[in-house]
């Protein structure tokens, strides 16, 4: 995964509570490659979720806007 340098990173932890999801939920998406995330170097535990891939997350998730048809009366 590449980051920028500059781009923000966030623990699972992070983005469960700005996502308003139980943690579970974000590991999940997470080991089903939903969500991008990487382990720093050295580490065993410990995700850092780009803000870029917060981004494509929620954008792969949102519902698609359904357009109303009018009624045929």
């Amino acid at each position: 995964m590449t980051v920028a340098a500059d781009e923000p990173l966030y623990t699972t932890a992070q983005v469960a509570e700005r996502l308003q999801l139980p943690v579970s939920t974000i590991r999940g998406a997470i080991r089903s490659g939903r969500l991008r995330a990487y382990l720093p170097a050295g580490r065993r535990h410990g995700y850092r979720i780009a803000e870029s891939a917060i981004q494509e997350f929620l954008r792969a998730s949102a519902v698609p806007h359904v357009q109303e048809t009018p009624d045929a009366r």
